[in-house]
């Protein structure tokens, strides 16, 4: 029995180091596609893209195999589990590198010289990231594997320096805006690619020490909850809604906001968020399009008409909620009642927001007085 036990375990040795070997040249391939729009990389990632789907799926029943059949405890417990995990996240990784490697042929000749470094400094920091993970799971290397979990905010930042870039261009409009909303979410996915490394790094720790960290590593908790709010237009409510979450509880929650048929930003919805003190400096109106990859915690639909032309249902959400605020921007009348449409507008949001944090901090309260009972 012991004999076979260790054979089974090479096996799965032996299909993870493939999968491996070949999730992390798809990587490769398609950063190749992104930088050089090279049609053969492309192609390249997406004829691996099948073989790595079948190689997971191998790997996945082995791993159930060997746990119904030898049931191996400690270390050897740990070290199936942890190659389950290892290998989910391998499979997300080619799932984003395929991604990657169509956005990028959708590109064509699309380029902005102001983002060509920080594309490569991201596009390097995620795949430095995937093979230092590998290695350290390879070698049961926990202090190289420990590196690549700290070292995840900092590709963080890359990311966010090149959105920052990204979104400026946005907000000059233009014939580039369909080209820039690509580039945007192909660097979402190479930040994904280093979450998954860093997670594989959190499963080497696991394997070696025992030691779950990655609900202790501070790097590990330190992303705030991201709230959408959605309306039509994006031109007003949604905008004051982004605003106003952020000024209250910007430590808290990362704010945004989009449209289901973005139009620009209603003048007075400057004014009337300026009358209060906060500015709106930076915003511009969003297709809601954009944010169907992030991660959004909570989606807040602020009008009857964005809810007809939004899905039920948002992929890893935590929570959807609706506030029927009326549209200011549909007022008749003279500009002093237009003017006062959207100071009710954004009293009416004030006032919504502020008893939905109430909500949030009486539900945190319970919960740690339910784990503090345990």
């Amino acid at each position: 029995m012991q004999r076979h036990f260790e054979h089974e375990l090479r096996q799965l040795n032996q299909l993870l180091h493939t999968q491996t070997e070949r999730i992390a040249e798809s990587v490769r391939q398609a950063v190749r596609a992104l930088l050089t729009r090279d049609p053969l990389a492309t192609a390249t990632v997406e004829r691996w893209e099948s073989d790595s789907d079948a190689t997971d799926i191998r790997i996945e029943e082995e791993c159930l195999k060997i746990l119904a059949l030898h049931q191996p405890v400690a270390d050897q417990l740990r070290y199936v589990f942890s190659v389950a995990r290892v290998n989910y996240s391998l499979e997300r990784i080619g799932d984003l590198a395929a991604r990657i490697a169509r956005k990028a042929a959708t590109l064509g000749d699309f380029h902005v010289a102001d983002f060509d470094q920080p594309i490569q400094a991201l596009t390097d920091a995620a795949l430095n990231a995937l093979l230092q993970a590998l290695n350290a799971f390879t070698a049961s290397n926990v202090a190289a594997a420990r590196a690549v979990v700290a070292g995840d905010e900092a590709v963080d930042r890359l990311r966010d320096d090149l959105l920052r870039r990204i979104d400026e261009e946005l907000r000059k409009g233009g014939d580039a805006v369909p080209h820039l909303l690509r580039l945007r979410q192909t660097a979402q996915y190479l930040e994904r690619i280093a979450d998954h490394a860093r997670h594989i790094g959190e499963c080497v720790v696991y394997h070696i020490e025992g030691d779950v960290v990655r609900h202790r590593l501070p790097e590990a908790v330190s992303r705030k909850p991201m709230v959408l709010f959605l309306c039509t237009g994006n031109s007003a409510r949604s905008q004051m809604a982004e605003a106003l979450l952020r000024h209250m509880a910007g430590d808290r929650y990362e704010a945004r906001s989009a449209g289901t048929n973005p139009r620009p930003i209603h003048p007075l919805t400057f004014t009337v968020m300026q009358e209060i003190g906060i500015s709106l400096e930076g915003h511009y109106p969003k297709k809601v399009d954009v944010f169907r990859e992030e991660p959004i915690h909570t989606l807040i639909v602020v009008c009857s008409h964005a809810v007809r032309n939004c899905p039920i249902t948002w992929p890893g959400i935590a929570s959807q909620i609706y506030w029927d605020i009326p549209d200011p921007a549909a007022v008749q009348g003279n500009e002093e009642e237009k003017h006062a449409a959207f100071q009710n507008a954004r009293e009416l949001l004030t006032a919504h927001i502020r008893q939905w944090l109430a909500e949030q901090e009486a539900r945190a309260a319970i919960a740690a007085q339910d784990l503090a009972a345990r």
